[in-house]
This record gives structure tokens, C-alpha cells and sequence, in this order.
């Protein structure tokens, strides 16, 4: 469904025309859990992807559908604490680290479908901070460098 799924169930319930952008998910050849402890790693990208539809909002609130979870949530603000549903963490996550970097995320509506298998070790949860984190960028036009949106995420 990918790309016409998530433009036709965007449409519908934001009437509006969004941006798409996608991240794949990735492989640890070496280095599994290294990466964050600042150990080496060889990453490899695979052909499974997280996918998202968006567009900023004219309203104050935040709606984001997460089609594989049969899920959605609504916010005003990306609070600091983690929450339940525990998948918007990650996107509050890149949201407080733009934050930091003193760009305020600004309201926006998105769709995420996903094809990479959650759990399966293939970095699921880091291919959805990377997606916001670029369509962030884009967006609203923080003009953050790729290697800042790589620590972001």
C-alpha cells in the first residue's frame, strides 16, 4: 500500500496534501548494541522501510495515525515524560532533540505505515525517529545538517 495507501488514508482525514518520506530499516553486520555506546559498527540498510505521509497543521494539535499499529494519538505538545502509546515516544524523542537545537516542532498531522518487523532487530524504532527527524527538517525548514539529524535520531 505504501505510498498511494498513505496519500488516499491521509486525504481522508486531513484533507490536506502531504509530503512522503521513508527510512529503511537496518542490519548490524558488526557491532550489534555498540552504536550507542560509541563502539563501531557496519550497518547495512535493507529493503523494508518506514514510510510517512505529512503536513503541518493549521490547528494547535498534533494527529498522527499509525496504520500497522491500528493506532493514532493527539497532542498539543510533545510532553518530556514517555507515554503510552509507547511507538509516539520516539517521535517526542526527535521532537525534544530538535527542541534542544532551539527548533520548535510546530503542529502537524502524518500517517506512518511500516514494513519493517517490530522486534525482529532491525531497527524499527530507529527508522521512525530517522523519517520524522528528516521530514522535521524538511518541513519546516530547520536547515540541520545531515550529521545533526543523525544525532537527533
Amino acid at each position: 500500500m505504501m505510498k498511494e495507501g498513505l496519500d488516499r488514508v491521509f486525504r481522508e482525514n486531513f484533507n490536506e496534501t502531504p509530503r512522503f518520506f521513508r527510512a529503511p530499516g537496518r542490519i548490524n553486520l558488526i557491532g550489534e548494541h555498540t552504536d550507542y555506546n560509541d563502539g563501531s559498527v557496519l550497518p547495512a540498510g535493507i529493503n523494508k522501510y518506514c514510510s510517512i505521509a505529512i503536513a503541518p497543521s493549521a490547528k494547535k494539535t498534533s494527529h498522527i495515525i499509525a496504520l500497522d499499529l491500528q493506532d493514532q494519538i493527539s497532542f498539543d505538545d510533545a510532553p518530556e515524560k514517555p507515554s503510552s502509546p509507547h511507538w509516539v515516544n520516539y517521535i517526542w524523542g526527535v521532537m525534544q532533540a530538535f527542541k534542544k537545537k532551539n527548533c520548535m516542532v510546530p503542529s502537524f498531522d502524518a500517517v506512518i505505515q511500516s514494513d519493517i518487523p517490530v522486534g525482529a532487530g532491525l531497527s524499527s524504532s530507529a527508522a521512525l525517529e530517522v523519517v520524522f527527524a528528516k521530514a522535521f527538517n524538511e518541513i519546516f525548514q530547520f536547515h540541520l545538517s545531515e550529521m545533526e539529524l543523525t544525532w537527533i535520531a
